[in-house]
């Protein structure tokens, strides 16, 4: 992108992972929440967007910006420390990853989840990642660019292959390890998409 030489990825994402259920009536909705601090959502949504446009077919310098002393998700409702430190470590830009709220499926929560609804006989078991990258002026703040995280044509669920539980403290180790691969597949997927839809790459 124009008149961009060096950019800072970041994420506010929290630790939590959402686990929601849809049925045919309202009274048959339920959303639990796990706290995953292991899995480092921010971490890998930071660093998968870092590379997608590192990879891409541009000069520019990418990098991480180290807010280790800052509280992430923050970010979503003031920018001026984010935008501090990117300035003191020498990005001119900041690409900003931020849960959002969907536009189609209101049953989904911001951020990462599992996902099950069931209505007429049909059943639907998928994760998502529910984000949007933001693109600011480190200088400024200004608002440069924004997409979605993921393919908005395609929405933001992604077919799961881990059994939905009726409850988000029942899956095994192994599950959740296969969860958390699903959800990284998610962030590949959408944010590559992401970088080239911002100007990053062809």
């Amino acid at each position: 992108m124009a008149g961009i030489s060096r950019i800072g990825v970041v994420a506010g994402l929290s630790d939590e992972l959402n686990h929601i259920q849809v049925g045919a009536n309202f009274f048959a909705d339920e959303w639990q929440v796990r706290m995953v601090p292991e899995w480092q959502i921010s971490e890998v949504a930071e660093t998968t967007l870092a590379s997608a446009i590192a990879n891409s077919a541009t000069s520019l310098d990418v990098g991480i910006v180290d807010v280790s002393t800052l509280e992430r998700r923050s970010f979503s409702e003031t920018r001026a420390g984010l935008l501090s430190a990117a300035r003191m470590q020498g990005f001119d830009a900041v690409a900003l990853i931020l849960p959002m709220w969907p536009q189609s499926q209101s049953k989904i929560v911001p951020g990462i989840g599992v996902f099950k609804s069931q209505s007429f006989g049909i059943v639907n078991r998928c994760v998502y990642q529910q984000t949007m990258v933001y693109l600011l002026d480190a200088a400024s703040g200004k608002h440069l660019a924004r997409e979605h995280g993921y393919n908005v044509w395609e929405g933001s669920c992604r077919d799961s292959s881990v059994p939905f539980k009726s409850q988000v403290e029942a899956y095994s180790r192994s599950e959740m390890d296969a969860l958390k691969k699903e959800i990284e597949a998610a962030f590949d997927y959408g944010l590559a998409r992401s970088a080239r839809r911002l100007g990053f790459g062809s």
